[in-house]
C-alpha cells in the first residue's frame, strides 16, 4: 500500500466525510430483507459461508422469499441459516426475520420439502477473474512472508471520478465484488480490513497530488494488505482512515514481496489454501 500523505488529511476531510457517509437505508423494517452487510451478501448452496456462492449479491433491503430454517456452521456467532425459495441459504446474522435466532413463524427445514437442488461450479473448480470491469482495469495479487499476500487493484478513471459522484459507496461495493470474484478466501477480519483499505483509497482517489512518480494521491494502484488489522466498528471511519493512512501505518509488515504482482486468473488461484473456501 503507498503511504497516504499527512499533509492531505485537514485538506481533504470534509470532502472526505461525505465520501464515507453510510450506504442508504434498508427497507422498513418489515417482511423478511438482507440486514446490515453494508457490502452485500451472496447466497450459499449449503448453510455455511464456506460452501460456494450463487447467483448475484445481494445488498442491504433486498426482499428474501424464506421458506425454512435449519442450523449450519455458525457466523457472526448465530448457527442459524434461512433457506429460500430457490433452494439457496444466507446464514440469520444478516437477514431481517424480526427475531434474533429461530422465527416460530417459520418451519424448521426437516419438516420441509426441498427445493430442486441448486447447480454451482464446485469451489475446487472455481475460475477467478480479474480483469477489467467498469471500476476495475486490472486486480493482481503478490505473495508476502508468513501466508500473507498484496492485493494490486487498478481503478479506473471512471472511479476516480464516482468519488465525489452521487454514491461513492456504490462503486467500492462494485471494486469488493471485483476483488471477491478475483481472490478466494477473503472472510471475516481479513475481509473487514481488505473492505476498510478498499474504501479508504476510493474515497481519496480523486486527488491529484504529483507522488512516488504518480499523478494521483493515491498512486495509481491500489494495495490492499493482509497483514493489516481491520479498524474499529465502533467508532467513526473518517479519523481512522486519516490517522492511520488508510490503515498502512497498523500490522506488522512481513518480509517480502516474492515476486512481482501477477493476475490470479492467469494461473495463481489459491493464495491460502482456499480454493475450496470462496468468498
Amino acid at each position: 500500500m503507498k503511504r497516504s500523505v499527512r499533509r492531505l488529511a485537514l485538506a481533504v476531510s470534509g470532502v472526505t466525510a461525505a465520501l464515507l457517509a453510510a450506504a442508504p437505508a434498508a427497507t422498513a423494517e418489515t417482511g423478511y430483507h438482507v440486514f446490515d452487510t453494508g457490502i452485500g451478501i451472496y447466497p450459499r448452496v449449503e448453510p455455511s459461508m464456506d460452501s460456494a456462492k450463487t447467483g448475484i449479491a445481494l445488498g442491504d433491503g433486498t426482499p428474501l422469499d424464506i421458506v425454512c430454517q435449519t442450523t449450519g456452521t455458525p457466523f457472526g456467532g448465530n448457527d442459524v441459516f434461512n433457506r429460500l425459495a430457490d433452494g439457496t441459504y444466507l446464514p440469520d446474522r444478516h437477514t431481517y426475520t424480526g427475531f434474533d435466532g429461530f422465527d416460530p413463524r417459520l418451519p424448521r427445514c426437516q419438516d420441509t420439502p426441498a427445493a430442486e437442488p441448486v447447480e454451482s461450479t464446485p469451489a475446487s473448480a472455481w475460475t477467478p477473474y480479474c480483469g477489467k470491469s467498469k471500476y476495475v482495469e486490472k486486480i493482481e495479487v503478490v505473495p508476502w512472508a508468513g501466508g500473507h499476500f498484496q492485493i494490486v487493484l487498478t481503478p479506473t478513471l471512471q472511479a476516480r471520478s464516482e468519488a465525489v459522484g452521487p454514491d461513492p459507496h456504490a462503486t467500492v461495493v462494485e471494486q469488493w465484488h471485483a476483488v471477491q470474484n478475483c481472490v478466494a478466501g477473503l472472510y471475516n477480519d481479513l475481509a473487514d480490513s481488505i473492505w476498510d483499505q478498499l474504501e479508504c483509497h476510493q474515497a481519496l482517489s480523486w486527488i491529484m497530488w504529483n507522488r512516488e512518480g504518480s499523478m494521483w494521491a493515491t498512486g495509481d494502484t491500489y494495495e490492499l494488505e493482509s497483514w493489516r488489522p481491520k479498524l474499529i466498528r465502533d467508532f467513526p471511519r473518517l479519523p481512522q482512515y486519516l490517522v492511520t493512512e488508510c490503515g498502512n501505518n497498523l500490522g506488522l509488515k512481513p518480509a517480502g514481496p516474492f515476486r512481482s504482482p501477477i493476475r490470479p486468473d492467469l494461473g495463481v488461484v489459491d493464495l491460502q489454501g482456499a480454493a475450496d473456501a470462496i468468498a
